[in-house]
Formats: C-alpha cells, sequence, structure tokens
C-alpha cells in the first residue's frame, strides 16, 4: 500500500502532464458529476408530485443558499487544505502535510456543528430571510430543518475529498462521493413516493447518505490506505497554519458564500413573479451545476498536478498543465452552450411537469449558455491562482463573478428589464467577471513564464 501511495505522488512529477491530468480527472469528474445528480434528484422527483410540485420545487430551491453555506465551509478547508497538501507533498513535508489534514478536518466539524445549532434554533426566522413565499415555507421549513444535520457530514466529506486528491489518491476520493450520490438517487423515490414523506423525505435521505459518504471517505484513512493520516493527535490549530490554509480557503468560501448572497437575492427578486419562476431558476441552477461539476472535477485534477509541481519548482510543467486545462475546458464549456442553445425546451420540460416552469428554464438556460466558454475560462484561472497560493488574487476573483457582480446586476437589471433582468444577471455578471481576471491572468502567466526549473529537483526525478 505505502508503494501505491508512493507511485500517487511520484506520477504528478514524472507522466506527461495530460496524461496525468487526465488519470486524475476522469474520477474526479465521475465524483462531480454523480454529486450534481445527487443535487439534482431532490428537485426532479419534488417537480413529479402532483398538486404541489412546484412548491415543491420552489421550497427545494429557497433552502438551496443555505446548503451552499454548509458546502462552503467544507470546501473552504478542503480546498485550502488541499492545495496547502500538495504543496507540502511536493516539498516532501509529509509530517505537516498530516497536520494540515488533521486540523483541516476537526476545526470544519466544529464550525458546522456551530451552524446546525444556530440553524435550528432560528428556523423559521432563516427559511424567510432565504427568500420564502407563503406558499412554499411549511415545505421550506421541512427541508431545511432535516437538511441541516448532515452539516457535519458534509464538511467531513469535501475534507477528506480534497485530502485524497491532494495526494494523487483520485479513485479512493471519487468512491465515496459517488457511493452516497448514487444511494440517493435511488432514496429519493423511495421515501419521496412510496413512503410518501415527500420533501421531508428527500432531506432524510439526503442527510443519510451524505452519512454513508463520509464513512467510505473516513475509512480509507483508518484502514490505512492512503499516504496521510487522521488523527487527534494531529490535530495543531497553529495560526501559521491556518494562515496557509486561508491562503487558498478564504477565497474559496468567500466564492461559495457570496454565491449564496446572489442566490437570495435572485430568489427576492424572483418573488414578484410567483413560485413558477423561483422553481424555473432553481431547475435550470441545478441542471447547469451538472456542466459545472464536470468543469471542476477536471479543474481539481488539475489543481495538485499544478501545486505539487510548483512546490517542487519544476515550473515548466506548471505552465503546460495549465495550457492543457485551458484548451480542455474551452472546448468543453463551448460545445456545452452550443447543445444547451438548441435542446433548452426539452430539457427543461424533461426537469419539471408544469408548463410555465419549464417555459421559464428554458429561457434562463438559453441565456446562460451565451457565457458559458468565459465561465470555463474563469474557473482554470482561479484555480491557477489557489494551486499556487496566490491567496490576494483568488480573493480578489473570487469576490467576482458569483459574487459582486452578479450581486450588482440582480439588484441593477430586474427594476428596468423585469424577469429578462434576472435571467440575464448571470451572463452579464459573466462579462464583467472577464474584465475583471483578464489583466491579472495576463500579469500572473508573465511571472510564470520567467521562472526556470530547480536543476536539482529535475534530477532527482531521472
Amino acid at each position: 500500500m505505502a508503494n501505491r501511495n508512493r507511485r500517487a505522488i511520484e506520477r504528478m512529477a514524472l507522466w506527461p502532464v495530460p496524461k496525468v491530468i487526465l488519470h486524475m480527472a476522469l474520477p474526479s469528474i465521475a465524483a462531480m458529476l454523480v454529486q450534481s445528480l445527487y443535487v439534482m434528484a431532490d428537485s426532479y422527483f419534488l417537480g413529479q408530485l402532483p398538486d404541489v410540485a412546484k412548491e415543491a420545487t420552489a421550497a427545494v430551491a429557497l433552502v438551496g443558499p443555505l446548503f451552499i453555506v454548509i458546502q462552503a465551509v467544507g470546501m473552504g478547508f478542503g480546498m485550502g487544505g488541499g492545495s496547502y497538501i500538495s504543496r507540502l507533498l511536493g516539498q516532501g513535508n509529509q509530517d505537516e502535510a498530516k497536520r494540515v489534514l488533521s486540523t483541516c478536518m476537526y476545526t470544519a466539524i466544529l464550525v458546522c456543528t456551530c451552524l446546525l445549532i444556530v440553524g435550528t434554533v432560528f428556523l423559521e426566522p432563516l427559511v424567510l430571510m432565504l427568500g420564502a413565499t407563503e406558499t412554499a415555507l411549511p415545505l421550506a421549513l421541512d427541508y431545511a430543518g432535516v437538511l441541516l444535520l448532515g452539516a457535519p457530514f458534509v464538511a467531513v466529506c469535501f475534507v477528506v475529498n480534497n485530502g485524497l486528491r491532494a495526494e494523487g489518491n483520485a479513485v479512493f476520493s471519487t468512491v465515496g462521493m459517488v457511493s452516497g450520490a448514487l444511494l440517493n438517487i435511488a432514496l429519493d423515490p423511495i421515501v419521496i413516493y412510496t413512503l410518501g414523506w415527500g420533501v421531508r423525505g428527500a432531506a432524510i435521505g439526503t442527510v443519510l447518505c451524505q452519512f454513508v459518504s463520509m464513512c467510505i471517505l473516513v475509512s480509507f484513512y483508518v484502514r490505512k490506505r492512503s499516504l496521510l493520516s487522521i488523527s487527534l493527535r494531529n490535530f495543531t490549530p497553529r495560526r501559521s497554519l491556518y494562515a496557509q490554509v486561508s491562503r487558498i480557503g478564504i477565497p474559496t468560501f468567500l466564492r461559495n458564500i457570496l454565491g449564496a448572497v446572489s442566490a437570495i437575492l435572485i430568489n427576492y427578486a424572483a418573488r414578484n413573479y410567483g413560485d413558477e419562476a423561483i422553481a424555473g431558476l432553481g431547475i435550470v441552477g441545478r441542471f447547469n451545476w451538472v456542466i459545472f461539476s464536470i468543469l471542476l472535477g477536471f479543474a481539481m485534477a488539475y489543481m495538485p498536478v499544478s501545486g505539487y509541481n510548483y512546490g517542487a519548482r519544476r515550473y515548466t510543467r506548471v505552465r503546460e498543465a495549465y495550457h492543457f486545462a485551458l484548451r480542455t475546458s474551452l472546448v468543453f464549456m463551448a460545445l456545452s452552450g452550443l447543445l444547451l442553445s438548441v435542446f433548452a425546451t426539452p430539457i427543461a420540460s424533461a426537469l419539471h411537469s408544469d408548463l410555465l416552469v419549464s417555459q421559464i428554464g428554458a429561457r434562463v438556460m438559453r441565456a446562460q449558455a451565451l457565457t458559458l466558454p468565459l465561465v470555463g475560462w474563469g474557473l482554470l484561472i482561479n484555480m491557477l491562482f489557489e494551486s499556487l497560493g496566490r491567496g490576494i488574487q483568488a480573493t480578489v476573483l473570487s469576490m467576482g463573478r458569483q459574487g459582486l457582480f452578479l450581486t450588482a446586476c440582480v439588484l441593477a437589471l430586474p427594476p428596468l428589464f423585469g424577469l429578462d433582468g434576472i435571467i440575464f444577471a448571470q451572463p452579464v455578471a459573466d462579462v464583467l467577471f472577464f474584465m475583471l481576471a483578464f489583466p491579472l491572468a495576463v500579469s500572473m502567466l508573465r511571472e510564470l513564464r520567467l521562472l526556470q526549473d530547480d536543476p536539482v529537483q529535475l534530477g532527482a526525478s531521472e
């Protein structure tokens, strides 16, 4: 097992860059893709309920920002810790990498447990703050009340998943994430229809499956099938450790938190057009997450390769990894945008039984398809800064697309253009983000071109 784990690390330095990224990307994409189906399953099955389909779908969309906040904590510690771990492994510092992993996991559990307690105590004011309409409020309370129970499980999943990926064990991370997601898809029709639990049943199924994923992921460390390990002994909450994790963790956290704020503002703006508008925007957001999850899975495979080789001062491989990842992402997102534009109506109709909901959904889908290539470019630029530990630039970019720009567009466009203002808020935000990110990207790439490989490191790899 030790030899297998050592080979996982060595291939990031020795294999051809496209080969190692694709090797790690396939399981990462599979994990993220199934995870996106995990998210979509509740919306799809609830969207087929008789009489309350649009209210149930609206309830899930309304609670979406709460789930984003929970994910933000897990992803903040997971991505921040994972980036730091990959650079430490590139430097040969395995002991510190173990301390980083354990500290991130236990800290994330503590934070999410606090979220669980506070959210449960103030559940109704919280759901009202999320923009719940009078008709969707009871269902949103049912869904959110149960979903909060899974907050610590989500935190552990994201941290451990990124830890496994940082050491090159993308297959192990995939097994844990895919298992829980597939179980959720299988459970949803049982708890929603057969048992008749409706929205509450969907949330119960989600929490149970999150627990299963957590147990599987942690088991790889318990059974010593990984290079790193988790233990309370390695829980070392030092300021210096948190400072390194925060360099990437804070941008990731802010990106998700600001995305949640924007989603809440969208829900508030859509309330003026009824549950149909909230549901239509919600189903598209969850479907587009399928496309974005494929891109994110690929980018998450690129990130440890870039971070490891930067830590090992193999700068030629860092540049090669970025250019390969960028070309691949642009082609994929351009094709996805074309397909969404052509098939928006049948896709939206398949996702929801209500005609008006599906019509609104199709309009949103076509609008957002326009800027998907910019989304692919922007994510890779953000991942480049994160993999190199450039916290300031990563923070600026993280506060851009889903945060400041989308928030500004949601506030400014609907009063001028009505529902169309809500529909086109995201594409306009994507264009503004590109204008911010382009000069930062040019500066970073110019800096990378000037860096020379360390001859000692190159000699050690031969």
